[in-house]
């Protein structure tokens, strides 16, 4: 067979948001693997709508069929005839613009090599990846990331490695997300990205295996589940059995919106099935909610377990006002002009004598352009209802997604240049409603710390390079409803706290700080910089970072000589003078900044800062403050020290290791609350210089991450507290 090449394909924005895959594995001795993997597939049919493709194994060579269009069309019994074999991988593919070509179908095979391979997400941030195949003078012409992918793991396959051993030699090449499925002649891989963000679960079946993107497939064809594929994980299936490595370090963050729309109802994921988590966002919705009205109407499917849900805990009957026409799927016949603008209609019909004269609560997952919705609630007042509240069972969709879902671009996502209310005009509901950030969490019974929420909050925990310039500020128009976003000023969000840093030296810290909050590491917006030395480093820095990614950081420079003490103050070494402390609430007040971090700040901040920003021991929680600080030492054994001094101490008292703590600042300003902290062992070579270089370093790494977790936990508790709870 022709070695195949794959196309980067244009992209197109749908009205819903799409899951671009699903992928689907089996090893079984005992097994017909195409047919198995056929059912599979058939039942992740609503992952991948415009392709399909099964390559099988007996044993000594690969055998493969792909074909454009839904399962049930694209295979015959003649064609699953032609793939012999007890191993099997298979994929179903939502693609996007000009996909139709049977060349970009996977899986992606090479009959020479043996080997064939199926992903499920996308790379946001290919240029490791890509330099890494230019430099072996591998042409990246034409391929698209699942195709560089392929080949990266091609490379390593011929040069002598076995399939496993190529696989986590390529993974470090592969910085996004993907829940893949491998194969050669006589072995199954399955591995994951180091977030798990697309699921991805094991199944036993008659002394063999399955690998499936959701465990409704294991359901469909008799599969017993076992577990998930581990985020980092590696796991390989041959006539040995089933053996795990973990490649990476894991850290758990499945992309929420399985769980709002794509995955089946029936799935389980996380140990919580998908229908119930639904039902439990209809439930918040009507505590968050309460809304006068006869009847509940879903938005058949995915709005039908939240719509039980709301009806349950409302009281409010639950009625189908809308009829879904189940054999509409996506198509290739291009409509009439007279049909196309009654395209919607083929797929949904409002039933007039359940709807009409009523009060009509119409529950749906989620709103992208807006177009669908206004178009539904115009159905079901032209069948005569009475008044129609919208209430969708997730927050707003502010962020685009660069993890494997089709959303529209930035400007094109309505809840990013409109207002709530401006957004109930457009669609001409009597009232619209979200499900709000901590209710959707809640629903899950999970910790928000275990989702990747970035559609809802621009935090984008694997990197995706320099797409960031596609995230928007989210600054709302509330002037034309119709009117676009203007361009973003710079690739940093607003979703989060506006942070103002304190700083003395290099500002090198706040520099790894600044632009892990570029990368989308961190919520927020940095928007000031303080500093107590005219001769600090820190202002070339921030004046590079500003110059380079568009950035709009201020910087002030407030010390004693700027900002002297009065000859009747008496001040402790180290002290802000009243008119430094003064000088600093005004500017922090003026600017509205709600987290401080004192990032390497050698001075210790005034009463009045800690009264407004910092910790006091009468307060509820560590979350009820505005201001923290990074330590190069585990306190309170370094108390009072900074800098080298610490590593000093450390070493003079032979203590066993050292490192670094983020603690809020309190009245006693090292002995407030640790919120993290980080160790590093300390070595018999070590000098004070030596051990606080370490020190910096996993400073640098571990504060972004830190710092967004504090956050994400703050913000969960002033929802708890706003809400009375």
């Amino acid at each position: 067979m022709k070695e195949k090449r794959f196309g980067i394909l244009p992209t197109i924005y749908p009205n819903q948001l799409r899951e671009k895959c699903a992928v689907f594995g089996l090893y079984g001795e005992e097994l017909e693997g195409a047919r198995t993997t056929y059912y599979g597939l058939w039942a992740l049919q609503h992952r991948g709508q415009e392709s399909s493709g099964i390559v099988s194994s007996d044993g000594k060579k690969l055998h493969g069929y792909t074909g454009t269009g839904l399962v049930a069309n694209v295979y015959h019994e003649k064609d699953l005839d032609k793939l012999p074999g007890h191993i099997s991988i298979g994929h179903n593919r939502y693609s996007t613009s000009g996909g139709r070509d049977s060349r970009y179908n996977q899986p992606f095979f090479d009959t020479k090599l043996k080997f064939a391979f199926a992903h499920n997400g996308n790379l946001p941030d290919t240029t490791k990846l890509k330099r890494f195949l230019q430099t072996r003078k591998i042409s990246v012409k034409g391929l698209n990331d699942s195709g560089m992918m392929f080949e990266a793991i091609g490379y390593y396959l011929r040069h002598g490695l076995d399939l496993p051993m190529a696989i986590e030699k390529a993974y470090p090449l592969f910085t996004g997300v993907f829940s893949a499925v491998a194969m050669n002649t006589k072995t199954l891989v399955a591995f994951r990205d180091e977030c798990g963000i697309r699921p991805l679960s094991i199944g036993s079946l008659e002394n063999g295996y399955v690998i499936a993107s959701e465990t409704a497939a294991l359901d469909t064809v008799g599969a017993t589940y076992l577990r998930d594929v581990l985020p980092g994980e590696m796991v390989t299936v041959d006539r040995n059995g089933l053996n795990s490595k973990q490649i990476v370090e894991g850290r758990q963050k499945l992309d929420i919106f399985e769980f709002v729309y794509f995955a089946r109802p029936d799935s389980i994921m996380l140990g919580k099935t998908v229908g119930t988590v639904r039902k439990n966002f209809g439930r918040e919705m009507a505590k968050e909610f309460a809304i006068e009205a006869d009847i509940v109407v879903p938005v058949p499917d995915s709005g039908i377990p939240a719509a039980i849900g709301y009806s349950q805990a409302s009281g409010i009957k639950e009625e189908m006002g809308l009829i879904k026409n189940r054999y509409i799927h996506r198509t290739f016949i291009r409509p009439t002009a007279q049909l196309r603008e009654r395209d919607l209609k083929m797929k949904l019909n409002p039933l007039g004598e359940v709807v009409r004269g009523k009060r009509v609560i119409l529950v749906d997952d989620s709103i992208v352009r807006g177009s669908t919705m206004r178009q539904v609630v115009g159905m079901l007042y032209e069948a005569g209802a009475k008044e129609v509240h919208v209430a969708i069972t997730s927050p707003p969709v502010k962020f685009p997604d660069f993890y494997g879902i089709n959303t529209p671009r930035p400007e094109e996502l309505i809840s990013t240049r409109m207002t709530n209310e401006l957004l109930r005009k457009y669609t001409g509901a009597t009232s619209l409603n979200f499900l709000s950030y901590d209710g959707m969490i809640r629903a899950t019974g999970l910790p928000a710390e275990l989702f990747s929420t970035s559609c809802f909050n621009g935090v984008y925990p694997i990197s995706i390079g320099n797409r960031i310039k596609d995230v928007p500020t989210m600054q709302l128009r509330n002037s034309n409803p119709t009117k676009q976003l203007s361009k973003a000023t710079g690739p940093a969000t607003t979703a989060g706290p506006k942070i103002a840093i304190l700083a003395s030296g290099e500002g090198t810290t706040a520099e790894a700080f600044i632009l892990a909050k570029i990368k989308g590491k961190v919520p927020g917006q940095v928007g000031l910089v303080i500093c107590n030395r005219e001769n600090a480093g820190i202002f070339k820095r921030i004046a590079r970072l500003n110059k380079k990614f568009g950035l709009n950081i201020e910087c002030e420079l407030i010390n004693s000589r700027t900002h002297p003490a009065k000859d009747t103050e008496k001040l402790e070494p180290g002290a802000q003078t009243a008119a430094e402390e003064t000088a600093i609430t005004k500017i922090l007040e003026k600017g509205k900044f709600d987290l401080i971090i004192l990032m390497g700040y050698m001075k210790r901040v005034g009463p009045k800062l800690v009264k407004n920003y910092g910790w006091h021991s009468d307060q509820g929680s560590v979350y009820d403050t505005r201001m923290v600080n990074t330590h190069p030492g585990l306190l309170p054994e370094t108390k009072g020290l900074y800098g080298r001094l610490v590593q000093e101490h450390v070493l003079l008292k032979r203590l066993p290791y050292g490192g670094q703590t983020l603690h809020v600042v309190a009245e006693d300003y090292d002995m407030g609350p640790t919120i993290a902290e980080h160790r590093v062992n300390v070595k018999s070579t070590d000098t004070p210089d030596s051990l606080f270089k370490r020190v910096k370093t996993i400073e640098k790494r571990y504060l972004p991450s830190d710092v967004a977790d504090f956050i994400v936990a703050r913000q969960r508790y002033q929802g708890k507290i706003n809400q009375g709870s």
